[in-house]
C-alpha cells in the first residue's frame, strides 16, 4: 500500500494530501481522485510588500525594491497571490496599488466604512485579506469610539479591479 502524500508533497504527487494513492485495489484499475484537485502552484519569483517610511514598497528577487507609493502616511500592506496587486490602509481607509507601480486607487473610504457602523462611531478596518487567485478582498469593521474600539463581527467584499463600491455580506453581529 503506497503512503499518501503529505501537505509538503502534494505538488509533488499531483494530488492534494490524504488523496487516494496510485495503488491498484483488489487487482481491480488505478484509483482516481473523485473530487476537485488543486492546481500545482505556479513556479515565479519571490515578491515582498512592505511598509517603509509611510511609503508602500515591493521587493522582488530579480528587480530588488520598488516604492509603489509616496503619500507618507500607508501602512499594513497585503500582496495578492499573483502579486499584481497590493492593498494598503491610508488614513484608515482600504487602497489598493498595482504590483508594478502606478493605479492606486480607494477601495473602501471612510464614507462607506463610516456608513456601516452605529451613528455616532467612526468605522475602521478591524482586518482585510486577500481571496486566493483572485483580486477580491474580504474585511471586517470595528466601531471606534473617543478610547476604544470595538470589532463589529460583519463581513464586506470589494474587488481591487472592477472600481465598483464595496458591499456588505453579513451585518454587525452576523460575521
Amino acid at each position: 500500500h503506497a503512503p499518501r502524500c503529505s501537505a509538503v508533497e502534494w505538488a509533488v504527487c499531483g494530488r492534494p494530501p490524504g488523496g487516494p494513492t496510485d495503488t491498484p485495489v483488489s487487482g481491480g484499475p488505478t484509483d482516481t481522485p473523485t473530487g476537485p484537485t488543486l492546481p500545482p502552484p505556479p513556479l515565479s519569483e519571490l515578491r515582498v510588500a512592505y511598509a517603509k517610511a509611510g511609503n508602500i514598497w515591493l521587493w522582488t528577487e530579480s528587480g530588488g525594491s520598488m516604492q509603489l507609493t509616496f503619500s507618507g502616511g500607508d501602512s499594513n500592506p497585503r500582496i495578492s497571490s499573483d502579486g499584481a496587486v497590493v492593498a494598503f490602509q491610508r488614513g484608515g481607509e482600504l487602497w489598493a496599488v498595482n504590483g508594478a507601480g502606478g493605479g492606486e486607487r480607494l477601495l473602501a473610504g471612510a464614507a462607506y466604512l463610516n456608513s456601516s457602523v452605529t451613528p455616532g462611531y467612526a468605522g475602521v478596518l478591524h482586518w482585510f485579506g486577500w481571496q486566493p487567485f483572485t483580486h477580491t478582498i474580504f474585511f471586517g469593521l470595528s466601531e471606534q469610539g473617543e478610547a476604544y474600539t470595538i470589532p463589529i463581527f460583519d463581513l464586506h467584499r470589494v474587488d481591487a479591479d472592477a472600481g465598483v463600491p464595496p458591499y456588505m455580506l453579513l451585518a454587525a453581529g452576523a460575521g
